[in-house]
């Protein structure tokens, strides 16, 4: 009896589940375009500390040369330069692999000649918004939606199985129906 409804239920259900994998697609290639400006915007930091750096130790290494300065004001720098080196390779590598996975995503090379602009946005959110966000939200959550279904369909199960319990039984129907609903 409640067959064809099922059937429209795991329907409904499969389709639901096709919108939910764009909505991961889209979220995974999201999370990957903001890693990679992160990764782009951590190297040009870098590069430009590293510049800094690299100006202040030949500043140093001169005044050290006229007695102003000491070995270990170089040395420090030097510790610097070495641990930012060290950081902007493991940036670098980061920022490769990431463009490679994300090429590999949307199908395209994006390896070289690409810049990433910033995917931040900025806005004010009113509070009486909130409940169209939560209604959208639940509206497009698969764990939610396949719990409404399986709810929906255990339920027409139930009123199927109360009525066909009702016409075998009729009145004794009266003395059970507590423990059926």
């Amino acid at each position: 009896v409640y067959k064809p409804t099922q059937l429209q239920s795991e329907i409904r259900e499969l389709k639901h589940r096709l919108d939910d994998l764009k909505f991961e697609v889209y979220e995974e290639v999201s999370n990957l375009f903001v890693e990679i400006y992160a990764y782009q915007e951590e190297i040009a930091f870098q590069e430009e500390q590293l510049e800094t750096l690299y100006e202040t130790l030949d500043k140093n290494e001169a005044r050290m040369i006229l007695g102003q300065a000491q070995q270990s004001d170089i040395d420090a720098i030097n510790g610097n330069i070495n641990k930012i080196n060290i950081s902007l390779a493991e940036n670098k590598r980061g920022f490769e692999n990431a463009k490679e996975e994300m090429g590999d995503l949307i199908n395209l090379d994006i390896s070289t000649q690409y810049r990433f602009l910033n995917p931040y946005v900025e806005m004010e959110v009113p509070r009486d918004r909130l409940e169209q966000l939560v209604e959208y939200t639940l509206a497009n959550d698969q764990s939610y939606y396949e719990a409404k279904m399986a709810t929906q369909l255990a339920l027409l199960q139930l009123d199927t199985n109360y009525d066909l319990m009702k016409k075998q039984y009729g009145s004794d129907m009266n003395l059970i129906s507590s423990y059926v609903q």
